[in-house]
């Protein structure tokens, strides 16, 4: 790989977890879609040739709206990034 060649990582988000009620209505349906994005993002990925992380293999979003991380879960995704980005930038 030359120095003007592009290296990308897709990070697919992790699924979507149980929501709050009164969140349901305006998330229907998202979180059935969510479990979908991995393998999605993963063969847009295959296909420009382009480095893949499922996201959801090593943080999963919180339980109080389903949808952010918490802080011991940024921690996991950035420990895991610092190890895989060298490794794509070689």
């Amino acid at each position: 790989m030359n120095e003007f060649e592009m290296r990308v990582l897709l990070v697919s988000p992790p699924c979507l977890n149980d929501m709050p009620k009164e969140d349901r209505a305006l998330f229907s349906g998202a979180t059935k879609k969510s479990l979908e994005l991995a393998h999605c993002y993963e063969s847009v990925a295959r296909s420009l040739g382009i480095n893949f992380l499922d996201a959801g293999e090593i943080i999963k979003t919180n339980t109080l709206d389903g949808v952010h991380w918490d802080a011991a879960q940024h921690k996991n995704f950035g420990e895991t990034l610092s190890h895989i980005i060298p490794t794509i930038l070689e």
